[in-house]
């Protein structure tokens, strides 16, 4: 019987991103579970989190600057 070898053995992460988040995406397209890199995949997600987050409370701040320095 073989086993699938996750997607961190074949492509790294940290290697060639582009090709581990094309393979990562097919994966989880293809519903093969088992071979995603899931603490990778984790990360990425909460990385994204903590950008979008950043951008949203940076984008608040320049709008309050903007209405309270320069009213319409």
């Amino acid at each position: 019987m073989s086993v699938a070898h996750p997607l961190s053995s074949t492509i790294a992460y940290e290697e060639d991103y582009v090709a581990w988040l094309e393979a990562t995406i097919q994966a989880l397209r293809d519903r093969r579970y088992e071979q995603v890199d899931w603490a990778n995949l984790i990360e990425e997600l909460e990385d994204m989190g903590r950008s979008e987050r950043r951008r949203l409370q940076s984008n608040t701040i320049a709008n309050l600057l903007d209405d309270n320095f320069y009213p319409a």
